[in-house]
């Protein structure tokens, strides 16, 4: 039960980019969304989409807001998380601990970390590519000893920017419609942190639609890079229901 707990947390950490938002485009105003791994998702103006993760908010406050800018035909996304309570709750020994606790380390400082992406979609019949980058950087109380990283594929690259104040995210996206209710996501992503290396993953995701309001998601995830413990690939499963409504 701990460990599918510790799981569950790492996936909502991880779970940006899963399937959610990933094109230029945003929610119709007024319109919701939400699922079990993703941010609640609101149409907020007809070019604006704010989002959050409710049940990490608590622990890890966060926001996002995503802009749609019609004069370039392009998207961009500015989002806030304050990890360091979460950070902090994990700094234990025993089954919850993650984050060293020894005491030469000291406790997990203030960290303040920005994300901003550009999205560039284009539609080919059937198909919308979507290119994308980012630039995400944080601010830090004080400096982070090293020993303070979680060396999980999951996790590691998403922590880049803690130890080396900015990292750059480059990708593609291509989802395919076979039909209004089936559509299959796939990505590539690459993860750029100074001082270090690149980390690749790959998202195949198929999307099923039941009704107007739940989807379902279904697929996998394939991280590589050059870790503190060596190079290496992981492959994980996703899944996630979707529920919309206005």
């Amino acid at each position: 039960m701990i460990n599918f707990l510790k799981l569950s947390i790492l996936i909502l950490l991880c779970s940006n980019g899963l399937a959610y938002s990933e094109s230029a485009n945003v929610l119709e105003k007024d319109n919701r969304e939400i699922g079990v791994f993703q941010p609640l998702r609101l149409g907020y103006l007809k070019n604006i989409e704010l989002s959050a993760h409710p049940i990490l908010m608590f622990i890890m406050p966060n926001i996002s807001i995503k802009i749609r800018h019609e004069k370039y035909g392009i998207a961009s996304r500015h989002g806030f998380i304050y990890p360091t309570p979460l950070m902090r709750f994990f700094q234990k020994k025993g089954k919850f601990g993650l984050i060293t606790s020894e005491a030469d380390v000291g406790e997990v400082p203030n960290i303040f970390e920005f994300q901003n992406e550009i999205f560039k979609s284009i539609r080919l019949d059937r198909t919308l590519v979507t290119l994308k980058a980012g630039f995400t950087f944080a601010i830090v109380s004080e400096k982070l000893d090293e020993r303070l990283s979680v060396d999980l594929p999951l996790i590691y690259p998403e922590m880049g920017e803690f130890f080396n104040g900015y990292k750059i995210n480059l990708g593609v996206d291509a989802r395919h419609y076979f039909s209004e209710q089936l559509s299959v996501l796939l990505d590539g992503d690459a993860v750029i942190i100074p001082t270090e290396d690149i980390f690749w993953d790959t998202k195949l995701l198929a999307e099923y639609r039941l009704n107007d309001h739940y989807r379902i998601l279904l697929g996998t995830k394939l991280t590589y890079g050059n870790y503190p413990f060596g190079e290496q690939a992981r492959l994980f499963p996703l899944f996630d229901v979707i529920y919309n409504w206005d």
